[in-house]
């Protein structure tokens, strides 16, 4: 049982009884871009780093602000960070942040050690729009050029941890997709997915909001 205190019913914050489709696509876009911490003032904050030198990089700010909205009932609080081309979403909750660690099992940073929860693993739809929260905030579509005339579409999903790139590849074999593990030269690793069935199921059952906006 979550309670929240008189500040967060001001604030209009809703805690969810019932973890949803829109939920799973949080957590996914927590475990690439968030960030849930708390200092020696036991100050509880959440934030999320997001890009904003194109148009879809701004599209994409405004659907999470949309989905967060209408998920946990309140205005995400939003900053420009100019030094990192990003604006920051953010908001301060103690008992929003313990939601988020011990009902939908979201770890307080450093995120060193990330696992996907069983109930994302446990139902496939979770799953696909947690990948979709993953891979819009640490993914990318790309093309690879072999022997200067084959060109393949890529979609990699960066990952830091050798145990969560595994787990991210067993999970898009669960859904038919299969994946590589890329080392990366500056530490980490690139799931990848090239061959064409892959890449169009990916695109399908995923859907990331990347695609929809010609990335």
């Amino acid at each position: 049982m979550y309670v929240l205190s008189k500040l967060d019913i001001e604030k209009g914050i809703i805690l969810p009884e019932k973890i949803t489709p829109d939920i799973a696509e949080i957590v996914g876009i927590h475990f690439g871009d968030g960030c849930m911490q708390k200092d020696y003032r036991q100050t509880y904050k959440v934030s999320y780093a997001l890009g904003t030198r194109m148009l879809r990089e701004r599209k994409y700010i405004e659907y999470v602000k949309i989905i967060f909205k209408k998920t946990f009932g309140f205005d995400i609080r939003t900053y420009v960070c100019k030094n990192k081309n990003a604006v920051i979403l953010y908001f301060f909750s103690k008992n929003l942040c313990y939601y988020f660690n011990k009902k939908l099992k979201i770890p307080f940073s450093p995120k060193n050690d990330l696992i996907i929860p069983q109930y994302i693993l446990e139902n496939e739809e979770f799953l696909c729009r947690f990948l979709k929260g993953l891979f819009d905030t640490d993914g990318c579509f790309t093309k690879q050029r072999c022997l200067g005339k084959y060109v393949y579409d890529l979609a990699k999903i960066s990952i830091k941890s050798r145990v969560f790139a595994e787990q991210i590849k067993e999970s898009l074999s669960l859904l038919g997709m299969r994946s590589y593990i890329c080392s990366k030269k500056k530490g980490g690793y690139d799931v990848t997915m090239r061959r064409k069935e892959s890449f169009k199921l990916f695109v399908e059952k995923v859907s990331p909001e990347k695609k929809k906006w010609d990335y």
